[in-house]
């Protein structure tokens, strides 16, 4: 990927071809950045959860959302992690999605 090109991807998934319905689908931008060598180095050097918010500063929303993921996981009770995980959706207009399970429990 080029540095600062964005790229639009597409995932569409047909469900009832029976029904002729018409298939489910989403779209999105991504975009590859180069981040300050300054914020490079503070990420180097920080604790998983302020490395998070260093991420979610600066607009890198997957491995934010990756590393707020992991640490959720890690301390399913936490309520300052699941509080972090609800405000992280809701900057991004997630609410809808922020109470759900992150991961599906094994049978």
């Amino acid at each position: 990927m080029a540095l600062n090109k964005q790229y639009r991807w597409f995932f569409t998934i047909n469900c009832d071809q029976q029904k002729n319905s018409p298939p489910t689908f989403v779209e999105g931008v991504i975009q590859r950045v180069e981040l300050n060598p300054t914020v490079v180095k503070e990420l180097q050097t920080t604790e998983l959860l302020k490395r998070y918010a260093i991420y979610a500063q600066n607009g890198i929303w997957y491995e934010a959302l990756t590393i707020l993921a992991e640490l959720r996981d890690k301390n399913p009770k936490d309520a300052a992690l699941k509080a972090e995980w609800r405000n992280l959706l809701s900057s991004i207009r997630l609410d809808d999605i922020a109470a759900e399970p992150i991961f599906s429990e094994k049978p």
